[in-house]
């Protein structure tokens, strides 16, 4: 039965997700039973704790596809780069039964993030804060 994806700290879950991308990246692709070794290993063997990152971690590569992060993201041919009140909501918003994040709910709250605590944020300073 699924459950609801427990909050992750978000530094923790950005540190993570950008580790399994750019390792992704060097194996040409990942492995999802790798991915979740990985997660597990991480988590010191707490199913739990893995299962909700996993969820979490896809379900922000797919809404990273979705016509309202294009704000929130910025591409070129070498890099993807996210914005903080992405990460933060992907790592803290909760979530539906089934470990998905509600469409809607999901992008007001990365706007309300962007608007409250990461308004000085900007995609050109490189000196950004991670969440």
């Amino acid at each position: 039965m699924s459950a609801r994806a427990e909050a992750i700290d978000s530094h923790e879950f950005t540190v993570m997700f950008f580790t399994i991308l750019i390792e992704s990246e060097q194996d040409e692709g990942f492995d999802k039973d790798r991915l979740y070794d990985y997660c597990m290993a991480h988590f010191d063997g707490d199913q739990r704790k893995t299962d909700s990152f996993m969820h979490r971690f896809f379900n922000l590569l797919h809404l990273s596809e979705h016509a309202e992060a294009r704000p929130y993201l910025r591409r070129d041919d070498s890099q993807i780069r996210f914005h903080p009140a992405l990460m933060e909501t992907a790592a803290t918003l909760r979530t539906r039964n089934n470990g998905s994040f509600p469409d809607r709910r999901f992008f007001a709250e990365v706007r309300r993030l962007a608007d409250s605590r990461y308004r000085d944020f900007s995609f050109d300073d490189a000196s950004a804060p991670l969440p």
